[in-house]
């Protein structure tokens, strides 16, 4: 028998990844560990940044699509022009069509931790 892992993102994962978007980074959601993973684009720039070099090699090596990229801060940028990202109801919209669009179930927990 087939296990089907069922991959519940909170969505309060993703709320904080917007939150947190910063140039010079990128943020994966690790869907076996469900939590985020930052990585700076050039390492050598930040001196205070200690290198997990385990995470860092299974997100450069992961071809099961364990690490998803979210997005930059760039990218939140022109985002929030279209969900409103200070609106809880904008960072839900947003949240549940990006787990959908990448075959997610989401757990909307935004309420429950009042994070927004």
């Amino acid at each position: 028998m087939v296990e089907k892992r069922l991959n519940l993102v909170p969505l309060s994962l993703i709320a904080e990844a917007l939150d947190m978007a910063t140039d010079g980074w990128k943020q994966y959601l690790d869907l076996e560990d469900m939590k985020l993973a930052a990585i700076p684009d050039n390492p050598d720039d930040i001196p205070e940044y200690v290198a997990d070099e385990d995470l860092e090699k299974a997100i450069r090596e992961d071809k099961s699509g364990r690490f998803i990229l979210l997005p930059s801060e760039e990218e939140v940028d022109e985002l929030n022009d279209e969900y409103d990202f200070l609106d809880k109801n904008g960072v839900r919209l947003f949240a549940l069509e990006w787990c959908q669009q990448r075959g997610l179930s989401s757990l909307d927990d935004l309420e429950i931790i009042g994070k927004i």
